[in-house]
């Protein structure tokens, strides 16, 4: 699926809008519209155009009739954005707008994004690591089933190390559908919440991804709580946790989240609200830690 646009891309080149067009009624999102768009998005998805198709259109985008569409499909957590033409004919997955500083633009992105991050931390019982005041958060979009997200855990930890600043990572639930294990690994480590032992449980499911599957997921995470001192498991029966509903509901509020950010891979980290999607190495993030310093930030 097409992923979704950072929002600090969302500018609209909008050439040659007269000002009879501007003043102009827009034209409503009818049932034939959202059936038309509907049959070309399942077409175009070939072999999957059965599959249930949600639309939700937004109003005109900023006094023109560009309308921003919201289309995900039933079972899957992601969603795809798109923009639909005055016309009714043209869909576009940016708008670029000509007249707004795009470095203006970006900061701007950031900062809004880092205010959300750190509300959302404040308000959830998001695992962290690090000083609590630190000058620096990043923030990961992880699944433990991930390859990559296995590395980038490695590779954070060096960069932390490295950093001459503070910093403290929150850790974010983001397992992809296909990924038979991860959800169910989530919801598992949405159970420790924030309690410190999260992170032993983290690097226990990283340590032996290769090693779990679907069938022997319970019983590897009940050796390991069960081997752990009986002050970090704190009377907390992990195995008995996962699937109920306050797990399942932590999860799916992280998938929210990350859905709102428009997270579309994993790994995804924001540093300081600013996004990095893959596998960055050591020194990018150390060199985004720094810029992230900087008063322009």
């Amino acid at each position: 699926m097409i992923a979704k646009t950072p929002m600090y891309l969302l500018a609209y080149i909008l050439p040659g809008l007269s000002q009879a067009q501007q003043t102009a009624p827009c034209a409503p999102f009818s049932d034939d519209v959202r059936r038309v768009i509907s049959d070309y998005i399942g077409k175009l998805l070939r072999g999957r155009g059965d599959r249930l198709l949600n639309i939700e259109a937004s109003s005109p985008e900023s006094d023109t009739c560009y309308r921003q569409l919201q289309i995900s499909i039933a079972g899957q957590q992601r969603s795809v954005m798109l923009y639909l033409a005055p016309d009714q004919r043209f869909l576009a997955s940016q708008l670029f707008d000509s007249h707004v500083d795009p470095v203006e633009a970006e900061a701007e992105e950031i900062a809004r994004t880092r205010n959300q991050i750190a509300n959302y931390i404040d308000s959830h019982s998001v695992p962290l690591f690090g000083k609590p005041d630190a000058p620096t958060t990043i923030a990961i979009f992880s699944d433990f089933q991930c390859p990559y997200c296995k590395e980038a855990r490695h590779n954070l930890s060096k960069a932390v190390s490295a950093s001459r600043v503070g910093v403290r990572i929150a850790f974010m639930n983001y397992p992809i559908p296909s990924h038979l294990w991860a959800r169910r690994a989530a919801e598992y480590a949405a159970c420790v919440g924030s309690k410190p032992v999260f992170w032993k449980l983290h690097d226990f499911l990283f340590d032996h991804q290769m090693e779990i599957t679907p069938q022997n997921l319970r019983t590897n995470l009940a050796g390991f709580w069960e081997g752990l001192p009986a002050s970090d498991r704190e009377g907390l029966s992990v195995t008995s946790c996962g699937g109920s509903d306050g797990a399942v509901r932590r999860v799916d509020e992280d998938v929210a989240f990350g859905n709102g950010l428009n997270i579309s891979a994993t790994p995804t980290l924001f540093v300081n609200g600013q996004r990095i999607v893959g596998l960055p190495n050591v020194d990018q993030i150390v060199d985004i830690i720094s810029r992230s310093q900087s008063p322009t930030h």
